[in-house]
């Protein structure tokens, strides 16, 4: 699919937009973290955490 929307762009005259939209749809996540900082992310997610 991402495929044959790169090769349509070239006609509607929109490749580099495409190509953006084709390399953040193909990685896991755009989001990095450097190392240790889970730890901290999760502590700071438990201040928001409500116990259902």
């Amino acid at each position: 699919m991402i495929s044959k929307m790169i090769l349509s762009a070239n006609a509607y005259g929109c490749s580099e937009e495409i190509i953006t939209i084709a390399a953040v749809l193909s990685i896991q996540s755009i989001w990095v973290s450097g190392r240790g900082a889970q730890r901290e992310l999760d502590e700071v997610k438990q201040q928001f955490a409500v116990a259902e």
